[in-house]
């Protein structure tokens, strides 16, 4: 729009151009309905105001069918002098931007209205879509500082004062984070679900939206009638399938023209674009509880890729390898583990993959430490799939040294050698011999 809006003035009396009649800008006005429509090719008004007075010659219903036909974008204004249910129903179902009763209401102000509102609407959907992409592409903002720039965006695509998140669980519904200002939509408000328009959107398939709420049967609506909002759009939140609670836009004012379809899209896709978000923050906190629980343990526990790779060691693991984090992550298995146990490793893996095995697996190896030293160790492994579960993305495993089990077996396999040895002794003498025998058998770990 220019920073002059021009108003065409279609009215059944004659008047000058210069007669303003109130509306702000440039003023054209014409006295028929063929004026009007060649008034509108010549002039490309920014608004048409449109008298309904078929006995002065004017049928503002037909002139509306034909301006939505030629210029559906254009906000259309129909008047009459006093309310008509029926013209208003008439022009509600051709597209009317707004019916006015002149004995209710000036439309010169519902055009200033609908000219603050156009200000409002700095954004393009190319612009929205530019910075969303920028949104994804930053790492440097807290998530409550995400969530305010999507609801940003969303006020600004749809051009209205209000953006929030709900959360939805069972029929309580919570508002977590707005944007904008309004009394009755603060962040931590509790009220039941059934209160606002929310409830209906997640019975909704897809986005649910309200341009003129008394006008489109919702005056009687709690949401209507505790906050005033007249105009809504909104979409449901899904994390892991599951409901979460919705995302919406709102304003006090009615829409000035229909929400269009690349502003419902854009909203659908801001929402899809919370939703795994969400579903990320949900991943990330369970691997920060599950990464807790492994270094919280004694054992060793490590992750391969499908190369062999470490990709992750808990700080038991260092530990018994001697290696720091920073050495082991990236590096091959071969750095802990000698080429015939290597080998080993790979045959047990290929033995799982074509189910000669089964997909977890316990088995001794010997381990090398930083040092050199080899000790004897138990690994727990366990094949691990993609999200699709088609495809092997590596291994990972419980490592524990078993020094201790090793040495402890030796000496109770040599008691019970012993004690079979004397017991099958004949005469004091083999008993000598066998306890001498013994006593000089030092403990070894074969390692």
């Amino acid at each position: 729009m220019s920073d002059q809006p021009v108003v065409l003035h279609v009215r059944p009396d004659r008047a000058s151009d210069d007669e303003t009649g109130g509306f702000p800008g440039i003023v054209r006005t014409a006295q028929s309905d063929d004026a009007a429509l060649e008034a509108l090719a010549a002039v490309s008004p920014d608004y048409v105001v449109c008298d309904h007075a078929p006995a002065a010659g004017i049928d503002g219903l037909a002139l509306l069918e034909s301006v939505r036909g030629a210029h559906p974008d254009i906000p259309v204004l129909l008047c009459t002098d006093d309310p008509d249910g029926t013209v208003a129903a008439r022009a509600t179902r051709l597209g009317v931007t707004e019916y006015v009763p002149r004995s209710e209401t000036d439309p010169a102000d519902r055009i200033r209205a609908l000219e603050e509102r156009a200000a409002r609407e700095p954004i393009s959907q190319t612009a929205a879509l530019e910075a969303l992409s920028e949104l994804t592409a930053a790492h440097d903002r807290s998530d409550e500082e995400t969530i305010a720039r999507v609801l940003e965006l969303g006020a600004d695509r749809l051009g209205l004062s209000l953006g929030y998140m709900s959360r939805i669980e069972d029929e309580t519904y919570q508002i977590l984070q707005v944007v904008g200002d309004h009394p009755d939509v603060e962040a931590g408000l509790e009220t039941a679900l059934s209160n606002t328009y929310c409830s209906r959107t997640i019975e909704t398939d897809g986005v649910l939206d309200i341009n003129d709420a008394p006008n489109e049967g919702w005056a009687d609506h709690p949401s209507y009638q505790l906050t005033g909002l007249a105009c809504y759009l909104g979409d449901e939140i899904r994390v892991n399938g599951e409901l979460y609670g919705t995302l919406c836009f709102a304003d006090e004012s009615p829409r000035a023209a229909s929400f269009t379809e690349s502003q419902r899209t854009f909203i659908h896709l801001l929402t899809q674009w919370v939703s795994r978000e969400l579903e990320r923050r949900v991943r990330e906190r369970d691997l920060e509880y599950l990464e807790d629980i492994i270094e919280a343990v004694d054992d060793g526990v490590y992750a391969l890729d499908d190369d062999g790779n470490f990709q992750f060691v808990n700080e038991a693991m260092t530990a018994l390898t001697g290696y720091s984090e920073a050495e082991l992550l990236g590096s091959h298995t071969s750095l802990v583990k000698p080429p015939e146990v290597v080998d080993e490793a790979e045959t047990i893996v290929r033995e799982m993959l074509f189910g000669d095995r089964p997909e977890e697996e316990t088995f001794d190896l010997a381990l090398q430490r930083a040092d050199g030293e080899q000790f004897p160790a138990e690994d727990h492994m366990t094949l691990l799939w993609d999200d699709d579960g088609e495809r092997i993305t590596g291994t990972a495993g419980v490592v524990r040294d078993i020094t201790a089990q090793k040495e402890r077996d030796q000496r109770l396999s040599g008691l019970l050698e012993t004690t079979r040895s004397l017991m099958q002794a004949e005469t004091p003498a083999d008993v000598a011999e066998t306890v001498v025998r013994r006593a000089t058998v030092p403990v070894t770990v074969v390692r």
